[in-house]
């Protein structure tokens, strides 16, 4: 499995729970990506930010552009090839890219976040979410997902067109991966969580 990892200096417009400081944020996210890394490739895409690891490239600047990138260096690797793209405001359990290699060999997409707006909000709370048990991690079916996730090259370079033609607008793009079949599977209990105040993965406890 390949790792195309994007990090920016910027900060979300949405609030994380680690505070303002990026480079708090990007250090402490990226420590915990490392415990899972194992011996898996790691391609930085580097808005001017050293992580001190992996093959950099340098980035574009800006949120779409870097998500770009991400789908451009994917379309250059062999259809079968599993790959996870991912942000760097996420916090990772140890276990995660394993678990995620696993289900990647029975699912076509795979987020590693299990969202709790998919189990609150009205428009999703009655959705059927199909359940299957892989090794010891129950996955569930989910309407999408942020732009941390994994599959095989072939889902984007496939359908590359389409994913650029949504910019970041991660839900929409999903939704409509999902009416062609690409389904998304989220893990339960999450493998990570989006630092996102009020949004982190059940059961996710808060740390600093």
């Amino acid at each position: 499995m390949k790792i195309v990892y994007r990090v920016s200096p910027y900060l979300s417009s949405n609030p994380n729970p680690l505070g303002t400081d990026k480079s708090y944020i990007i250090k402490h996210c990226f420590n915990s990506f490392k415990k899972c890394l194992g011996n898996r490739k790691l391609i930085v895409i580097s808005d001017a930010v050293n992580l001190g690891s992996g093959e950099v490239i340098l980035a574009k600047s800006g949120n779409v552009e870097t998500f770009h990138q991400q789908l451009d260096y994917v379309c250059n690797l062999p259809n079968e090839e599993k790959v996870m793209l991912v942000e760097d405001d996420y916090e990772w359990k140890e276990n995660a890219l394993d678990r995620i290699e696993e289900a990647l060999n029975e699912f076509e997409i795979v987020t590693p976040y299990d969202h709790p707006g998919h189990y609150t909000e009205a428009r999703f709370r009655d959705q059927p979410k199909l359940m299957r048990l892989i090794g010891s991690q129950i996955w569930r079916e989910a309407p999408s997902t942020p732009l941390t996730f994994g599959c095989r090259a072939y889902v984007i370079k496939q359908n590359i067109d389409l994913i650029k033609s949504f910019g970041i607008r991660d839900h929409e793009m999903f939704v409509t991966l999902g009416e062609l079949g690409l389904k998304v599977y989220a893990p339960i209990p999450s493998l990570a969580t989006h630092l996102v105040t009020g949004l982190l993965a059940p059961g996710w406890l808060e740390k600093g």
